[in-house]
């Protein structure tokens, strides 16, 4: 189906009183994720899905115009793809998302993680010294920081870069690390942003260094260094909210539940 058909099926779905969606994506967004290799598109009478490639696993993208109608057609057209993990997001109020994920839940998906967005309230930041320990990542640590990424976070719930991003934001000083001799004892990763705002993408200490406040120095260095007079978010595990409302982050109205797809409970349910 062209991109044109696409967005008008959507469109025409939208009326229907009982639609539900995890995407709200713009036309030039749907259009360059159907424009990545093994990006794939399922339409029925009353579902659309997208499945993004996003290089380990599918993110789903539904459009449901009848959720009762289609819950079923949905599910049997992600059981045709075994071929890699499907993981979908519901990201909206917290109160709002328990019925979608209802939704979800009956198709066959499993929550895995819920995420917190939080901001930065500079009035409340703790003026402390830069640390001395912290520095710019270089060049060389691209694959240390790489490997130390995806051997510490889920790739379902954290958006990961690749080493070639990775090399791109050391780059421009977007990484900051504590080293123990030759390693890297611990890592923050910012991400720049349109509007004058910076992610806080990773932050992250390896476990023997852990109870140390190496995870202290490198927030507190990160934010003096790169985020003078902008706004700073971030997504946080809800383990881990409180130790960034100690830095002055607070917690918005806004979360993100990542669900896994079990191909096998959602064959096992008609």
């Amino acid at each position: 189906m062209e991109l044109k058909e696409l967005l008008q099926k959507i469109a025409q779905m939208r009326k229907e009183p009982q639609f539900q969606t995890n995407a709200f994506l713009l036309p030039g967004r749907l259009e360059e994720l159907l424009s990545v290799p093994f990006s794939q598109v399922e339409v029925g009478d009353h579902h659309v899905a997208v499945l993004a490639w996003e290089r380990r696993f599918y993110r789903l993208y539904y459009y449901l115009s009848r959720p009762d109608e289609s819950k079923g057609d949905l599910r049997r057209s992600l059981s045709q793809h075994s071929d890699a993990p499907i993981v979908a997001d519901l990201v909206n109020k917290p109160q709002a998302i328990p019925f979608s994920a209802a939704i979800l839940s009956e198709i066959g998906f499993r929550r895995i993680e819920t995420l917190i967005r939080m901001h930065l309230n500079m009035d409340r930041t703790m003026n402390r010294p830069i640390c001395s320990e912290a520095e710019r990542a270089a060049e060389p640590d691209a694959r240390e920081i790489e490997e130390l990424l995806y051997q510490t976070f889920n790739v379902y719930v954290s958006r990961l870069p690749d080493r070639n991003e990775i090399r791109d934001l050391i780059r421009y000083e977007w990484i900051w690390v504590i080293r123990d001799g030759n390693r890297i004892a611990g890592l923050a990763l910012f991400k720049p942003l349109p509007g004058r705002q910076v992610l806080l993408d990773q932050l992250l200490v390896r476990p023997g260094f852990r109870g140390r406040g190496l995870g202290e120095k490198l927030l507190q260095t990160g934010i003096a260094r790169l985020c003078a007079g902008k706004q700073v978010f971030l997504w946080a595990h809800t383990a881990v909210v409180p130790f960034y409302e100690k830095y002055g982050f607070e917690q918005e109205e806004r979360a993100d539940c990542i669900l896994l797809f079990e191909e096998e409970k959602g064959r096992g349910e008609n």
